[in-house]
């Protein structure tokens, strides 16, 4: 489906349960798609926390339940060839939906989903770009079940239990919800279930190594056969899986890039700051197939750190590939600093859909006008003085994103230089911009409590509501009078067309143009509450981009104005605008 629950036929006619969650209308797409894969509970709409964090960073998230689990057909039996194969069928019919970046996707999960990644990759689907197990295992039987030749009844035996229990008739309850509310495929597929094998039985008729079972499933005998990249983490005291899994590391022979990370910690210490910041940058490169970026990452940070560490606050995540900024100084004196960014709005494939072309003298093409051009005429102009001594010219890769990586760069050579031209286009006319307002965004997270939207409405929290009437209250929170404009631009929410959203997003656009309107707008947003009951609310960023007053600009006009006239050009005119740039701060 574009969006929501459904079922995936695999090759033999079993179908498997599936929630799609897009981080946009399925038309605006196509999206770079990550598939969860695994006996829990991944398509379950209800259950979809953790796929937020992958839709906020721009991902299409797919849960699917394996065989004999869920709302799946079929029986259920720990990684038997037919559920790997599944697996294999499930990535290529994601991979050929159109809402799906170059029909190719990446594998994600912790743990369990984790480990499935390395059964299904030994698979080969042709689809299949890359995989990011954490928290995984090298052998079942050796490395987990009986560690050093010891029956692990403390984890894995009643880990084991829990499978059989839960892929028994409604062994998750969420699916005796979706049965009861008409889900047809949903009922049927229970009937299967009584001819589930007893998994803690197996165990026990195998107390020392079977050889043909154990191999097929110890990842360590098959990695070899894994041909994407592969980003893998996990912790040396691991107490669920054990922490024997670096012992395959070498087998990743047909891989062409392994990243690995390897710590002190427990199970879930895949999930660290540390960690969950290269865990997207691999996503970025490999999924996304562009420069990684954690900006978005860090607008919802207050969200991960209170969802999967109990913590508000921890130093940002690093954009360690910002850049490169490119950066050249003229002679030993610094008098003007001429500022541009190469970084554009535009999509990957923008290009291939606008070919750069010159046509009758005009230049069409991605960011030609902003601000293509304007770096061609400072480099031209630079090209025909005869002295270039105390200037410099700075050529920014963020400027689009916020700044983040080159702010402090650009603040310190404008202090240095003492003037600063930025070459962003003209308004109008050719006008020179003289005077910005400050700018930011903000991100509203509303939280509600999902619930089934036919059986027990009343039980839920509708966050979607709860947001309706907030942004009606931050559309008041501009002054016409004094410049000030406050536009929520961005919404999303919920998982599937019949549950109760728990959490929806909205991002707001705020530009202010005097004194005292940045705090009075920063303080609105963050006392931001919501009316109905048991809803929350968290606000993050703001305006990071000051007001550059006329003031800021006016000997600098004035060196134009003179120039202009003695060129012969006609006179300049100055505007004021309402967006912001890299003179904002300077």
């Amino acid at each position: 489906p574009e969006g929501g629950f459904g079922y995936i036929a695999t090759r033999d006619g079993t179908t498997l349960s599936a929630n799609v969650i897009l981080p946009g209308p399925a038309d605006q797409g196509p999206y770079p798609t990550v598939v969860e894969y695994s006996g829990y509970q991944p398509s379950d709409p209800d259950s979809a926390v953790l796929a937020q964090l992958y839709t906020t960073m721009g991902f299409a998230y797919v849960g699917v339940n394996m065989r004999g689990t869920g709302c799946s057909g079929g029986s259920y039996q720990f990684f038997e060839t037919v559920q790997n194969l599944d697996g294999y069928d499930a990535i290529e019919t994601v991979a050929a939906q159109p809402w799906v970046l170059d029909n190719q996707v990446g594998m994600v999960g912790v743990s369990y989903p984790g480990i499935s990644q390395l059964f299904v990759a030994a698979t080969q689907p042709p689809s299949l770009n890359s995989i990011t197990p954490l928290s995984v295992l090298d052998d079942s039987f050796r490395g987990t079940l009986y560690p050093g030749g010891i029956l692990n009844t403390g984890f894995a035996v009643t880990w084991t239990q829990e499978r059989v229990d839960e892929a028994k008739p409604y062994g998750q309850a969420w699916t005796k919800a979706r049965a009861d509310a008409g889900d047809t495929v949903c009922a049927d597929n229970q009937k299967l279930r009584l001819q589930n094998p007893d998994l803690v039985q197996t165990i026990d008729e195998n107390p020392y190594y079977p050889q043909e079972l154990g191999d097929s499933l110890a990842p360590i005998t098959f990695v070899d056969k894994i041909e994407v990249p592969v980003f893998i983490a996990g912790a040396w005291q691991d107490e669920q899986v054990g922490g024997h899994f670096p012992a395959m590391l070498d087998k990743f022979t047909s891989s062409p890039h392994l990243y690995v990370t390897m710590m002190n910690g427990l199970h879930t210490e895949s999930l660290t700051p540390m960690v969950l910041g290269r865990y997207f940058e691999f996503l970025d490169l490999y999924v996304s197939k562009k420069v990684p970026s954690l900006t978005p990452l860090n607008t919802i940070a207050p969200l991960v750190g209170s969802a999967i560490w109990g913590v508000d606050t921890f130093a940002p995540f690093e954009d360690r590939f910002a850049g490169p900024h490119v950066h050249a100084r003229f002679g030993e004196s610094s008098k003007v600093l001429i500022v541009g960014h190469h970084d554009t709005v535009f999509p990957i494939g923008a290009l291939a859909e606008r070919p750069f072309a010159i046509r009758a003298g005009k230049a069409t093409g991605p960011g030609v006008f902003d601000m293509k051009a304007g770096i061609v005429l400072a480099i031209h102009a630079l090209s025909l003085l005869d002295n270039v001594d105390g200037v410099e010219l700075l050529i920014t890769a963020d400027e689009e994103v916020g700044s983040n990586a080159s702010r402090a760069l650009i603040e310190e050579r404008a202090l240095a230089c003492g003037a600063l031209l930025v070459m962003e286009p003209s308004a109008d006319g050719g006008a020179l911009k003289t005077a910005r307002k400050g700018t930011g965004t903000f991100e509203v997270l509303v939280h509600g409590r999902a619930a089934h939207a036919g059986l027990e409405p009343e039980k839920g929290i509708n966050s979607l509501v709860a947001a309706a009437q907030l942004i009606t209250r931050i559309a008041t929170f501009g002054d016409p009078d004094k410049g000030t404009t406050v536009t929520p631009t961005v919404a999303a929410a919920g998982t599937a067309d019949n549950v109760v959203p728990a959490l929806t997003k909205v991002r707001v656009d705020a530009r202010v143009n005097v004194a005292g309107e940045k705090e009075r707008v920063e303080h609105l947003m963050a006392t931001l509450s919501s009316d109905v009951p048991g809803v929350g609310v968290e606000v993050s960023g703001g305006l990071d981009r000051p007001p550059m007053q006329e003031s800021a600009s006016t000997s600098l006009f004035a060196v134009a104005q003179s120039a202009a006239a003695s060129a012969g050009l006609a006179a300049v005119i100055g505007v004021a605008v309402g967006g912001g740039s890299d003179g904002n701060f300077t």
